[in-house]
């Protein structure tokens, strides 16, 4: 049964470096692998991001059956190690898979750890790059930034954080406050500036609003098209064991990927009540100039640290907007 909604879906083949550190995990078996991509072909999947497959699993050809089974628009999310391992392969390419981003998240529970960017065969950095911002590792991801694009990256994605694994053990590992984005823009503020060509994806709602405020638009607007949390509606992600969620953000297990799994969690009761309460506006956010783009912000992280729909999550940019000014 085709889905009515354009479904963009997550799929982790393995755990990213942010959530589950030791990545000890060898990826799904081939029988889940096959199971999980036929049902993300019958689903009519719009787009399909493939996270952390290992070079053994590209290069055995069990990355291209999931690819090819699962049809859509596929982009993939790499480790360092994983794109030095395939010693300047891109088998991807006959696949069909749109963009590689490769994860280059500084580790560790200090956001220090050492990150080596990838590069390709010519001695240029990988193009494209993906980074989770956390509370402790922003003056790291800065710095990395900057070496990245410097040496010739042309894409940065600075997605919300997900909320699975070893993650929810680390209160370290939280969206930064507004106050720390604040000097973050800043830090990059001359380097974006002097690079109006480069594509740079921020899911931060309070970013977004500091890098307005300090003159940079969003590519052929005047202002971030962000359109609220899409969770359980047309968002879904399915974690390394083929379990199935609303969002990355949002852990809330909807049960194991089989046949026509998607078809059942997306008419079923609970989830339309939970996309009610998604799209309800905090009272935290009423008066808000920003609504109408922000919608209260990440509705998983303000789930998971209040217990509650009825506040904005904590990449919401009001506190931003109600400064008048940034430091």
């Amino acid at each position: 049964m085709k889905l009515s909604a354009p479904l963009r879906v997550t799929w982790d083949w393995n755990w990213p470096r942010v959530v589950q550190p030791s990545l000890t995990a060898r990826g799904p078996g081939r029988d889940m692998v096959n199971v999980i991509a036929a049902e993300l072909g019958r689903a009519g999947v719009l787009m399909l991001e493939i996270g952390y497959p290992g070079a053994d699993d590209i290069r055995g050809g069990l990355l291209r059956s999931a690819v090819e089974r699962a049809a859509g628009r596929t982009s993939l999310a790499l480790l360092p190690e994983t794109i030095e391992r395939l010693g300047g392969e891109e088998p991807w390419r006959e696949m069909g898979v749109g963009e590689v981003w490769a994860d280059v998240t500084p580790g560790g529970e200090d956001g220090e750890g050492k990150i080596t960017l990838p590069r390709r065969p010519d001695g240029s950095v990988w193009p494209d790059l993906r980074i989770y911002l956390t509370s402790n590792n922003l003056e790291n991801s800065a710095a990395l930034i900057v070496e990245a694009v410097q040496g010739g990256a042309g894409k940065l994605s600075l997605p919300i954080l997900p909320l699975f694994g070893r993650f929810l053990t680390s209160a370290g590992k939280l969206i930064p406050p507004w106050r720390d984005l604040v000097k973050f823009a800043h830090r990059l503020d001359p380097l974006l500036k002097s690079r109006p060509d480069l594509d740079l994806r921020i899911h931060y709602q309070s970013l977004w609003t500091i890098l307005t405020s300090l003159g940079h638009k969003a590519a052929g607007a005047e202002a971030p098209g962000h359109s609220g949390c899409q969770a359980a509606a047309a968002l879904a992600y399915i974690d390394p064991s083929g379990v199935l969620y609303p969002c990355a953000s949002l852990p809330l297990p909807l049960g194991r990927v089989d046949e026509g799994a998607l078809g059942r969690a997306w008419k079923n009761e609970e989830l339309t009540r939970l996309r009610e309460a998604i799209g309800t506006e905090p009272p935290a956010c009423d008066g808000c100039s920003s609504w109408q783009s922000c919608r209260g912000g990440c509705r998983g992280w303000a789930h998971y640290l209040t217990g509650s729909w009825e506040e904005a999550g904590p990449d919401c940019g009001r506190e931003v907007i109600e400064q008048g000014s940034l430091p």
